[in-house]
Order: C-alpha cells, then sequence, then structure tokens
C-alpha cells in the first residue's frame, strides 16, 4: 500500500531530527508549514483527492519545505527555514475487523 501526506499552506507539522537545535529546530518541534516545491524538471501527476484534481509527487521529487515556527508572532521577526523531505518505511498492523452482530427487536 503506498501511502500519502496530503500538504496545503499554513499546515501544522512536527519536526523528527535534531537539524539545528541551537535555532529551535530540534526532535518534536512544532512548525507551520510556508511552501512545498517540486524539484526543477520534475513533471507532477494529478490525483484525484475529495472531488478534485490535485498535483502529487513522490518525496525524492520535491524541493526541502520552507517553515516556521508555531510560536512566530507579529511581534518577532519571523525566521523560516527547510526541512528535507524523506521516504520511510514502516510497519503498520490495522486492528482486527469485528464481526457485526445481528439484532432482533420483537
Amino acid at each position: 500500500m503506498d501511502l500519502m501526506l496530503k500538504f496545503h499552506h499554513s499546515a501544522p507539522l512536527v519536526t523528527v531530527t535534531n537539524d539545528n537545535a541551537p535555532d529551535g529546530h530540534s526532535n518534536a518541534t512544532r512548525v507551520i508549514l510556508e511552501s512545498v516545491a517540486q524539484k526543477e524538471g520534475v513533471l507532477s501527476s494529478k490525483l484525484p483527492l475529495d472531488g478534485l484534481e490535485c498535483p502529487a509527487a513522490d518525496a525524492t521529487d520535491v524541493n526541502p519545505f520552507l517553515c516556521k515556527p508555531e510560536t512566530a508572532s507579529d511581534a518577532d521577526p519571523v525566521k523560516t527555514f527547510h526541512i528535507k523531505p524523506r521516504s520511510l518505511l514502516c510497519a503498520v498492523t490495522p486492528p482486527l475487523l469485528q464481526p457485526l452482530e445481528e439484532t432482533c427487536n420483537v
């Protein structure tokens, strides 16, 4: 099964690496997605999602995500930074389906 993530502007994300801890970009930092762009020369495909034709790309076909800290405010200068997309393999164990019980009202 191919898994898919749907991203949109201002989507909340959580970092999973300690790329720059002194600047607050460490594991479990909450950030806001500013933009995602495809690498040059990569053609996007279209997938039907929720009744709309949406552009789709593999993680290896996009540039690093531009993000800002969730705690940024109008008083503080917003420092954006990049998060590199990557593909991961994982094992998922779905819950067992329970049989439906029929009931009768007499």
